[in-house]
């Protein structure tokens, strides 16, 4: 069959033709400006509003509306061959049409003018890079970053080299910075106001220091965590892990204005291991101890991990402490505990037993977590097991187990895979699995499992009921999880030296809790980095989410780059 086709003069101009043509098929027009100049205009759907990226560069004021009505943009960003302005919080809806239309603010000349298509999804924008010597000129070769931080629009972030920096990223611009000689930077975190600075020394003295923004060397206070959990000198200063052995602020956490710190410390002795852990509550402005836990003595045992809710605080322990003792409050290596955030009274303990015949021990790693609202909690030990607690009628009750990644065996062998990052909402109870393993100490004579742990690398999502509500297989080792309000970011990555010629991703999973349907409704985007991404060096705030990407190297050549990717 022939189409005699007739096209009527019913449009005036070609511009109009592609006008029309762009609602239709939700096309991109690039229009010259009043000079004549083609503008290249990309509009961008992310889950915090819009990006609208102008190429070449524009220095002079415009004025943007989105569907005939007037935007001001939170962020314009000059770029040497572009302009990027931010158009959030904007609540645009999928699958609709959208008209964008730039003009010259002095003139009322339109530079630009764009007809497009929402999607379904989310789309992440890579609104920056962010490298070391962007603030410092001179740094150690070895200098890389340990830590990072997002409030609002400020990045800190902290070095193994005692160096500290606020990044603010809507100007793109350093507003403070200090080093720290002699010190590892364990943790930054900006107070939520973003007027003070508060940083945690790995080293001899293990300081906990605040500093205003306002005034680059004002001390508001600082406080010598050694004082409590002890000091000691490396066994061995010239290795390279004899920094672990320095006593430090392992976390922090904010609650009403106040500061809640974990202490630890773990040195060698004659008979084994000291260990030492303390936890506080500070006044943030003053630096004032509400509270310590215990109150008179550090506990003999690690602190692995903890987290808050609105009036609880729930941390894991395990590593007995061998050589002089302290009282623990009956608190035994292996423990969940819970205590009232206010006071730092004890709610709730108990010790879980260990999983034979494979282990003799319970240890943690990252896995404990508590709902926003206080009344359950999730737990994974070391062994594969997880756990959900629920506090009715004041009273914690263990609700439920399931073996997650516990022991399997394989042609005589058992393996298993890490089960040590959890993450807890109202909703949900987050278990994120990772690499599989023969245990060492049943290692016997073969330490590469024969197969994958059936488990292993996978994201999964229970109801507090014990339900599986949904699980998400992430492809690579998971290096950390956050969350902001409904939505989580995963980070997937090898790490070490590449070993064999297979390639996985590096990459960023970002779910919207929020959506109804499967996970694949929920999964909002993939962010992929050429380079690794080191553990929990990543954040996640309403409008921004960064990341830090390391030079990794295979066999053949070196993949990424050592920088922090910064994306809307």
């Amino acid at each position: 069959m022939i189409l005699n086709l007739k096209l009527y003069p019913i449009i005036s101009s070609s511009f109009s033709v592609l006008f029309f043509c762009s609602a239709i098929l939700g096309l991109t027009i690039n229009l010259p400006d009043a000079e004549g100049q083609q503008n290249q205009t990309k509009l961008v759907f992310t889950r915090s509003g819009l990006v609208v990226e102008l190429k070449p560069k524009l220095v002079e004021s415009v004025v943007i509306s989105i569907n005939g009505l007037v935007v001001e943009p939170t962020i314009s960003s000059q770029r040497k061959h572009k302009t990027i302005f931010c158009l959030s919080p904007y609540d645009w809806q999928l699958g609709q049409i959208y008209h964008l239309e730039i003009r010259r603010k002095s003139s009322r000349h339109l530079v630009t003018k764009q007809t497009t298509t929402s999607p379904t999804k989310p789309t992440p924008y890579l609104f920056d890079y962010l490298r070391l010597k962007q603030i410092w000129s001179l740094l150690p070769r070895d200098c890389r970053i340990t830590t990072v931080d997002l409030t609002k629009d400020q990045l800190s972030i902290g070095t193994n080299k005692g160096h500290v920096a606020v990044w603010d990223l809507s100007i793109r611009s350093v507003i403070w910075k200090k080093r720290f000689s002699e010190s590892i930077i364990k943790q930054v975190s900006l107070s939520p106001d973003g007027q003070q600075i508060y940083i945690s020394e790995q080293s001899s003295d293990a300081w906990l220091s605040c500093y205003s923004l306002d005034d680059h060397d004002e001390l508001s206070w600082r406080y010598r965590l050694a004082n409590d959990v002890e000091t000691s000198k490396p066994y061995s200063p010239s290795s390279q892990w004899s920094w672990l052995e320095l006593p430090t602020a392992t976390k922090f956490q904010w609650i009403n204005g106040d500061l809640l710190v974990a202490a630890t410390h773990v040195w060698p002795n004659k008979q084994g291991t000291n260990v030492r852990s303390q936890l506080y509550r500070f006044d943030a402005a003053s630096g004032q101890i509400k509270w310590k836990f215990p109150a008179d003595n550090p506990l003999p045992v690690l602190v692995r991990w903890f987290d808050i809710s609105v009036d609880r605080l729930a941390f894991v322990c395990d590593k007995q402490s061998v050589g002089k003792q302290y009282d623990s409050a009956g608190i035994r290596s292996g423990s969940i505990v819970i205590l009232n955030a206010s006071d730092g009274q004890i709610l709730f303990q108990k010790a879980f037993k260990p999983l034979e015949p494979y282990y003799k021990t319970v240890t943690f790693w990252r896995g404990v977590s508590i709902t926003p609202n206080g009344k359950s909690v999730n737990i994974t030990t070391d062994d594969g097991r997880a756990f959900l607690l629920r506090e009715t009628d004041n009273e914690w009750r263990e609700i439920w187990q399931t073996d997650l990644t516990t022991p399997i065996v394989v042609n005589q062998m058992p393996i298993t895979a890490t089960a040590g990052t959890v993450l807890a909402t109202d909703k949900l109870s987050l278990f994120v699995t990772g690499d599989t393993f023969i245990p060492y100490h049943l290692q016997t004579g073969v330490s590469r499992p024969p197969m994958s742990h059936p488990n292993g690398m996978t994201l999964f999502a229970y109801q507090w009921n014990g339900q599986l509500a949904w699980q998400w297989e992430l492809g690579n080792m998971p290096q950390g999880i956050k969350i902001e309000n409904e939505y989580i970011v995963v980070a997937s990555s090898d790490y070490g030296e590449a070993g064999t010629n297979e390639t996985k991703p590096n990459a960023l999973t970002v779910f919207d809790l929020q959506k109804n349907g499967t996970v694949v409704d929920k999964h909002a985007f993939t962010y992929r980095l050429s380079g690794q991404i080191p553990y929990d060096q990543i954040d996640i705030s309403k409008q921004w989410i960064v990341c830090v990407e390391t030079k990794s190297r295979s066999a053949t050549k070196v993949e990424g780059k050592n920088q922090i990717h910064i994306i809307r």
